[in-house]
């Protein structure tokens, strides 16, 4: 299996149906698609079993107390089996080449990450696409290298992440003062030696700036 893109659940509702459909609509068929819902109480985890029930490629997962997203991601992290994950939003949309586009680079470098750009949606309809000139490093210190070109970017999703990487960036399970999303990426910049950053015609991934993603609750993480 080449992909496994990984969806973290908290009262998606009917958000669902365009996140998972864009998954399913992709070019490229060699995935699986995890889902981890922490607890939602609006019927998301019946909603994503009934997707499971329907097609092989989509395993479910869940939390028995709502943990907050950091637990949520962690467990995706430890249950994903795919050569390479890519985080996707409750709300949010892959183009349908992401995977296929992604596969392309990857085949090209063996990248440890490969980035591409995105756009940002608006409920008035205003689109603005974040764009920036082609960028690859290869070499230890991927972070380093960030911060001295003021390349960093923060967003866990629009990339395709190595497995051995992804594996090794398991969060600490505190409640970080950063966004999870800087969290993580930090972590994933701190092990991955090799990175890709192309610029292609098309925006590979849809943001939803308006809408918000995954809302689960900021908790004490005592068990």
């Amino acid at each position: 299996m080449k992909f496994s893109i990984l969806m973290p659940v908290y009262n998606a509702g009917v958000l669902l149906e365009r996140s998972i459909g864009s998954v399913l609509n992709q070019s490229c068929g060699d995935f699986e698609l995890l889902c981890c819902d922490d607890c939602s109480t609006d019927g998301s985890l019946n909603r994503l079993r009934d997707y499971a029930a329907n097609d092989p490629r989509i395993r479910v997962i869940s939390n028995s107390v709502n943990r907050g997203r950091v637990i949520t991601r962690n467990a995706l992290i430890k249950e994903f089996d795919g050569e390479y994950c890519v985080w996707l939003d409750q709300d949010d949309e892959l183009h349908p080449d992401f995977l296929l586009t992604a596969e392309k680079y990857i085949d090209q470098g063996a990248w440890d990450m490969v980035h591409f750009q995105f756009v940002n949606r608006y409920a008035d309809g205003r689109e603005n696409l974040e764009a920036w000139h082609f960028t690859e490093y290869r070499g230890k210190k991927l972070l380093e290298h960030f911060a001295r070109h003021g390349y960093f970017l923060w967003q866990m999703w629009s990339r395709a992440i190595k497995k051995e990487v992804m594996k090794k960036s398991l969060a600490p399970e505190i409640n970080p003062q950063i966004t999870d999303d800087v969290y993580f990426t930090m972590l994933m910049s701190h092990h991955a030696t090799s990175f890709c950053s192309p610029r292609i015609a098309e925006p590979m991934y849809i943001y939803y700036a308006d809408i918000g993603g995954y809302g689960g609750a900021h908790i004490s993480l005592e068990r």
